[in-house]
């Protein structure tokens, strides 16, 4: 990951299907199009799982370059792309934005706060990089919460 990186902390819901939309019947507000009814009455699915997360905090990382944390990040990356009937997505600053993907393109990546503190705690020894002292500090912090919590890699 060679592009500024954004560490994001917070849960997931649990999956549920996701909708087919139809494209030619926009809610009134503009704000998205109604889902595919089926002959049965019910909304028809895409066969894609969803999760939605919620963001608890974030840190901006900057370039990770070769780390143990962009080791992670590829790490989950591979499995994110290797498994792309399961998406994870967020809510824009407006509350109504649906954002799957990060600036580049790149699906969310999604991995567990302990495997990412335990490399920061790494890159956090090996480099003199004030962001890693920074980031331990707030994983730290969170990793007694009883909460599920999770990170999300995000390139902007």
């Amino acid at each position: 990951m060679g592009y500024n990186t954004h560490i994001m902390i917070g849960i997931i819901g649990t999956p549920s299907p996701e909708h087919e939309r139809d494209m030619d019947k926009p809610y009134d507000d503009g704000s998205g199009y109604e889902y595919k009814k089926g002959e049965n009455g019910g909304y028809v699915e895409t066969g894609r799982m969803e999760s939605f997360f919620i963001e608890y905090a974030s840190m901006a990382m900057c370039k990770i370059y070769d780390s143990a944390l962009s080791d992670v990040h590829s790490k989950y990356l591979k499995a994110t792309k290797d498994n792309p009937d399961f998406v994870i997505y967020r809510y824009g600053s407006d509350g109504n934005t649906r954002i799957e993907e990060d600036s580049y393109g790149e699906p969310m990546v999604l991995a567990p706060l302990k495997e990412v503190l335990e490399a920061v705690q790494k890159d956090e020894k090996n480099d003199v990089y004030r962001r890693f002292k920074w980031l331990k500090g707030l994983l730290e912090s969170m990793s007694d919460d009883n909460e599920k919590l999770v990170c999300i890699f995000y390139g902007s």
